[in-house]
């Protein structure tokens, strides 16, 4: 089972995890996600965990961050 405690099993390892600055990471993961889905669970769960906002996120694009080299 996934937990905020261990995001790198979230998203085919989507969240930068280790990076050693959660804020720059959370900037480049939102970065790369498509505008319309973001802004939609944005409108729908704001505000909320960016562990919430990811799982949501997610849900909506299933492949987003499995291109990635994170």
């Amino acid at each position: 089972m996934t937990t905020e405690a261990n995001w790198k099993e979230l998203g085919n390892g989507i969240w930068p995890h280790g990076s050693g600055n959660d804020s720059l990471a959370w900037d480049a993961v939102v970065q790369l996600m498509d505008d319309d889905i973001r802004e939609d669970v944005h409108a729908r769960l704001a505000p909320c965990t960016k562990y919430a906002f990811l799982t949501a996120y997610l849900e909506r694009d299933p492949q987003f961050g499995s291109g990635t080299g994170w």
